[in-house]
């Protein structure tokens, strides 16, 4: 047995000739990568020599690194605001990947190696060779991506290391979203009663917006949807935040009820993180038309089936009926008749 000198090197003086294999111990803190007999497997450490009487059997060299660590976490962006420095939980059993980088940032080749991160969040690649590698976490089941240390926020980070090095904060943000859903609904009786089993109207434009901060829509469409044949919507993929939902009314119905007064056709909606949003309903209907004439009876006969001509220009008001026949409450519409005589009230 022999330690290596100041320079690393070590020699066994006194052997006889034979066959013998020469094994390093790997220093602490170190590990192999590669020794003469060009075995680069790390926990080979042998060398085999042959030497005969008076032979100096040189260059059977071992090479070791000081490998690297790089460590981070996977956190819960509940707020899904994407601030890695906020003081956001961590997300355990998550899989982290490390491949090496092709020069772009982009792994290639195989996985080098896996872990998960651990009930705080946590995870470490230890015995890392000096190199560049792209860490690539696997978003949990349920999770989708807000950042990570390194943009763009595509689940991979690019970390450099050298012998010995530490790569710490390689760090990962993901949040549950949220659903919001709910149903267009055919109010055949324009009672506009949102419990009432009215049954719902497919095809429904659906779109979702940010929230103003006063229950109204701002910016561009953030999502749209169809109401499917049970007239019900669903939004995915939602991350926190306020919304407003906003009906377009199918064409020949108008509006008679949505779940967050005023009867305007948009529903203020706020989720948290993982929640589900529902009975976000929106009530329509088939407005009824009525119509008819305002004719001069030349003759005053009274009969109705007589080809009079028409006046127009004649006001006509609708009422509702007090169950007597006779109006009440105020003019619900006004209009005149046209140039024949004709009206119509929608």
């Amino acid at each position: 047995t022999t330690v290596t000198d100041s320079s690393g090197a070590y020699t066994f003086t006194n052997v006889i000739s034979g066959s013998y294999v020469v094994v390093e111990s790997d220093p602490s803190g170190y590990s192999s990568t590669n020794d003469a007999d060009g075995t680069s497997t790390n926990d080979e450490n042998e060398v085999a020599v042959s030497v005969a009487s008076g032979d100096d059997s040189t260059g059977n060299d071992f090479l070791d690194t000081q490998p690297a660590t790089i460590r981070g976490e996977v956190r819960d962006d509940t707020d899904a605001d994407g601030i890695l420095t906020d003081p956001d939980s961590g997300i355990s059993g998550v899989t982290i990947e490390l491949y090496a980088d092709d020069g772009t940032g982009n792994p290639t080749g195989g996985v080098l190696d896996t872990t998960v991160t651990d009930s705080s969040g946590a995870y470490t690649f230890t015995n890392v060779i000096s190199g560049s590698y792209v860490v690539v976490e696997s978003d949990p089941s349920g999770y989708s991506s807000t950042a990570d240390t390194d943009l763009p926020n595509d689940n991979q980070i690019g970390v450099s290391v050298a012998a010995g090095d530490t790569r710490s904060n390689n760090d990962f943000l993901d949040t549950e979203p949220a659903t919001i859903r709910g149903e267009v609904r055919d109010d055949t009786d324009a009672d506009g009663i949102l419990t009432d089993p009215d049954s719902g109207i497919s095809g429904v434009t659906i779109e979702l917006y940010a929230d103003d901060g006063t229950g109204n829509p701002t910016g561009g469409v953030l999502d749209t949807t169809l109401t499917d044949s049970s007239g019900a919507y669903t939004f995915t993929n939602v991350i926190s935040g306020s919304y407003v939902v906003v009906e377009s009314d199918p064409n020949g119905y108008t509006s008679t009820a949505d779940t967050d007064l005023p009867n305007d056709n948009q529903i203020g909606v706020s989720v948290a993180a993982g929640d589900t949003s529902s009975n976000n309903d929106f009530l329509d209907t088939e407005p009824a038309t009525i119509r008819g004439e305002v004719r001069d009876d030349t003759d005053a006969d009274g009969i109705l089936t007589d080809p009079d001509s028409g006046i127009s220009g004649v006001t006509i008001e609708l009422y509702a009926d007090d169950g007597t026949g006779n109006p009440t409450g105020g003019v619900l519409d006004t209009t005149v008749t046209d140039s024949s005589g004709a009206y119509t009230c929608l």
